[in-house]
């Protein structure tokens, strides 16, 4: 979704057998990064929400992930956190780059399968180009915050499917992202 307002944005997914690849490019007036680490939900970024299992995203649950992506930081580098994990993910297990624009920023970020689902990375590799005609379900949504100092409404948040299971205490259900090879 793009407009003229205060937030909007627009990300793309795509895969190979050792990278979940995410790129965004956020339009924001403002681009607000004073916090880091576990605190990073408190500044302009991304988050990815993934269930790998496909069983609902249990929240906490080291087997499902939070992972946050800020374009800057007090430091002027970008950053990623991940909350369920309780860390910052090492360079071998999430990449990031960024950069601060005018009117918002983008955000690129290479997952490692080995770090988030490693037995999708184990399908990935056993499958052959050209006899993989089926698709991988992922669950997943994106939510992009926004922090805003010098305006009335100094903060919002724009995800995509995040849905409380009725059924379950503390789980909630994702979007899917289907996993094609071409």
């Amino acid at each position: 979704m793009r407009d003229d307002t205060d937030l909007s944005a627009f990300v793309y997914f795509t895969f190979d057998e050792k990278y979940l690849y995410c790129a965004a490019r956020v339009w924001d007036n403002e681009t607000i990064c004073l916090k880091s680490g576990k605190n990073l939900y408190q500044t302009d970024s991304i988050e990815i929400f993934l269930d790998p299992d496909g069983d609902g995203l249990s929240w906490g649950n080291a087997k499902d992930f939070q992972i946050g992506f800020s374009p800057t930081s007090p430091t002027n580098q970008p950053q990623v956190w991940a909350w369920f994990q309780n860390k910052e993910p090492l360079p071998e297990e999430v990449r990031v780059a960024a950069q601060t624009l005018a009117d918002g920023y983008t955000i690129e970020s290479a997952i490692a399968w080995d770090f988030l689902a490693p037995e999708i990375s184990r399908r990935i590799k056993n499958i052959k180009t050209e006899e993989w005609t089926d698709s991988l379900p992922l669950g997943i949504s994106v939510a992009v915050h926004d922090r805003d100092i010098s305006e009335e409404s100094n903060e919002a948040k724009l995800n995509w499917h995040f849905k409380k299971d009725l059924d379950k205490e503390g789980v909630f259900q994702l979007g899917t992202l289907q996993l094609l090879q071409r």
